[in-house]
C-alpha cells in the first residue's frame, strides 16, 4: 500500500450447482412462508398448539 496501490474488491466465489439449487429453492419458498423463516413459523405454531392443550 506504500506504493499507492489500493486492492480492489475480491471476485465472488464460484457457486456449486447444489448451492445454486439451494438458493433458488429458498428464494421460491420465501413468499409462501410470508418471508419468515420456517423455524420461526414452526416455533410459533408449536407455541400456539401448546396453549390450546
Amino acid at each position: 500500500m506504500a506504493n499507492g496501490h489500493v486492492p480492489g474488491p475480491k471476485a465472488p466465489a464460484t457457486e456449486t450447482p447444489t448451492e445454486r439449487l439451494d438458493r433458488l429453492v429458498q428464494t421460491a419458498a420465501a413468499p409462501a412462508a410470508g418471508n419468515l423463516s420456517p423455524i420461526a413459523l414452526s416455533l410459533a405454531f408449536a407455541d400456539w398448539a401448546w396453549h390450546l392443550g
